[in-house]
């Protein structure tokens, strides 16, 4: 139980460390051109769309889960200066609040939602396990995930779709999971300094 402990704490600790260094959307305007947008799009693309990864095992008919998650960025790509110098090398960080309900044929339904630092993001999506859920020690639970979302900043809005396949792995005490996905985002800019 100490060793759980220290490892949640650890974790919450380098979490924090990467939000006090993140980039701030509100430096967008400032930043953007058309030769970085494009990175600045596979960025954001990819950090919404990694928040989807989750462990194998659905909820079942009339589960339901209310959760706090996230996903970081501890480094964005090099061309990505829309939000900073390079130089600078911060995080992009995005926590969002997520509503999940059982349904029948092994699909779970999901909505999410959040406001941070100006970028407002709404969206929902299904689960689906591919094999039926056991608790068994070693078993591998595969599941489907397709997403929706959209967001808006002052200066930006964006839209994604995203379709993830994740395995989990049923261990004593933990259940570590694995995945691999593709998105397509498109990021419209509202507003943006000449350069």
């Amino acid at each position: 139980m100490k060793k759980i402990l220290f490892i949640f704490t650890f974790i919450l600790c380098v979490s924090a460390a990467y939000a006090s260094q993140e980039y701030k959307f509100d430096n967008f305007s400032q930043n953007v051109t058309k030769e970085n947008l494009p990175y600045f799009t596979k960025d954001i693309g990819g950090l919404l769309g990694s928040g989807t990864f989750t462990t194998g095992r659905i909820l079942g008919w009339g589960g339901f889960q209310l959760s706090a998650r996230g996903a970081v960025m501890p480094k964005p790509s090099e061309k990505n200066t829309a939000l900073g110098s390079k130089d600078d090398a911060k995080a992009i960080v995005m926590p969002w609040i997520q509503g999940e309900i059982g349904l029948p044929f092994r699909l779970d339904g999901f909505i999410r939602a959040s406001s941070w630092d100006g970028l407002t993001i709404a969206g929902g999506g299904l689960k689906w396990g591919v094999t039926r859920p056991t608790d068994t020690l070693y078993s591998i639970q595969p599941m489907i995930v397709v997403l929706a979302q959209s967001g808006v900043h002052q200066d930006f809005s964006l839209t994604q779709y995203s379709a993830d396949l994740v395995f989990s792995l049923k261990l004593p005490y933990v259940v570590p999971y694995i995945g691999g996905g593709v998105d397509h985002t498109k990021v419209t800019v509202q507003s943006a300094t000449t350069h």
